[in-house]
């Protein structure tokens, strides 16, 4: 896993785990407590690119020692969900910030089309068997769909499918978290 923004160095170009783990509990800790956005260093720290091999990354020197990473094959990109629901039109509107806004978990994506940056050609990713990160990133939503469910909540006394999930095991999360409708 490494960072999709900012900068790092030859030395700290990966992030640990264990810095992983311990910012996420932060993020929860902030959630359980109250707190309807997490920081902006936490919310720039879950900017990341997970990847299968090397080569699906590269780096190019700014200044300093430093380096922006860039990916050059289909990587997962992570990043923190929010969302702002909005009592005009009774929706609720994905990745908006606004005052409202309120962080739910983390969201992945991967492309389903990629084109090569040397020949021009388009793949489609998730069915050709030729990109290292495809694996991981089917093992990942495998993962998210055994061990998650769908969250429905009640707004205005009507059940609202959420476009996120919560774990099977998990509370209500209306109880605790301010930020949803």
């Amino acid at each position: 896993m490494v960072p999709a923004t900012g900068f790092v160095t030859k030395e700290s170009w990966q992030v640990p785990r264990s810095l992983l783990f311990s910012h996420y509990e932060s993020y929860l800790d902030g959630l359980f407590k109250g707190e309807k956005m997490p920081s902006q260093e936490l919310r720039r720290f879950f900017s990341w690119m997970l990847f299968s091999a090397p080569e699906d990354l590269y780096a190019m020197p700014v200044s300093g020692g430093r380096w922006a990473l860039k990916s050059r094959r289909p990587v997962i990109y992570g990043q923190l969900y929010h969302a702002f629901f909005s009592p005009a039109d009774g929706k609720l509107h994905p990745m908006v910030l606004h005052p409202s806004s309120f962080s739910f978990g983390l969201q992945f994506s991967y492309p389903q089309l990629f084109e090569d940056p040397k020949t021009h050609v388009f793949h489609r990713v998730l069915v050709e068997g030729n990109f290292a990160t495809t694996p991981l990133y089917k093992r990942l939503i495998a993962w998210i769909r055994t061990y998650t469910k769908p969250l429905i909540l009640q707004v205005n006394h009507q059940a609202k499918p959420m476009p996120f999930r919560i774990g099977i095991d998990a509370q209500d999360p209306s109880t605790y978290h301010r930020g949803l409708p």
